[in-house]
């Protein structure tokens, strides 16, 4: 095999490459355009045929996907909330910059957003005066150095919208501490405890005392519902300060 072939080869590896989408009832029309710069839209939650996708409607879709990604749920209903009106991909960057800052995932913001397409949940729109892209001469996408966000915007879809505001982690989280009644004293010294200060988990086994209860236990299970968060310690969650407010 030849240098150039191989050249060729490593140079179509390395393509940014798009495919044919189908036009969705439940989340509007797709089209093929991608943003450059985005890897291709194939970082699914769990693998899925296209027959088994498309099988679920985009709400069940949508409801798959916040249920699968448990713990980015918080970043991915923002999004949706965002993407009310058209956002540019910096945009939607810069407003999650916030929200993930400590937060540690193998999902990137471009993920994020690729799994809420394919749910039906946002809509890509590229612009009209958006640049065409060349292949080189072994095939492969030429992508500018220079990449900004002329080349188009997200939407949400009506079935996001509608999965947004269906949501209700309050509730969910108010009927799992119901759910686990016995435990109710000790989910709420640890929220009052984190309500001040991030807390270590160190901190919360002493403030638990020679209690038997496991703290590490109820701590993933208040992250769970979004009670408590990492912040370079464990912190109360505005959720979880309602829960509190809630239980005075």
């Amino acid at each position: 095999m030849s240098d150039t072939t191989n050249d060729c080869t490593a140079s179509r590896d390395a393509v940014i490459t798009t495919r044919m989408r189908e036009d969705d009832s439940d989340g509007g029309e797709r089209n093929d355009r991608r943003l450059p710069g985005e890897p291709p839209r194939q970082h699914e939650a769990a693998p899925r045929t296209k027959d088994t996708a498309m099988a679920l409607s985009a709400s069940e879709r949508i409801s798959k996907l916040l249920e699968e990604l448990r713990p980015q749920r918080k970043a991915l209903l923002a999004i949706i909330d965002f993407c009310r009106e058209e956002r540019s991909s910096s945009q939607i960057d810069e407003m999650l910059a916030p929200l993930l800052v400590w937060r540690q995932s193998v999902y990137t913001n471009v993920n994020l957003r690729s799994m809420l397409e394919s749910a039906g949940a946002l809509t890509w729109h590229a612009n009209d005066d958006a640049p065409e892209y060349e292949l080189d001469e072994c095939g492969a996408l030429v992508i500018p150095s220079a990449v900004n966000d002329v080349v188009g915007t997200w939407t949400a879809t009506p079935a996001g919208i509608a999965a947004l505001e269906a949501a209700d982690p309050f509730g969910e989280l108010v009927n799992a501490l119901e759910q686990d009644a016995s435990n109710t004293n000790a989910y709420v010294r640890i929220l009052r405890l984190c309500a001040d200060n991030a807390r270590s988990i160190t901190d919360i086994n002493a403030a638990m005392g020679d209690s038997a209860l496991d703290a590490a236990a109820l701590v993933g299970n208040l992250e769970d519902v979004e009670a408590i968060e990492w912040r370079g310690g464990w912190a109360t969650t505005d959720l979880g300060m309602r829960y509190l407010d809630r239980v005075a």
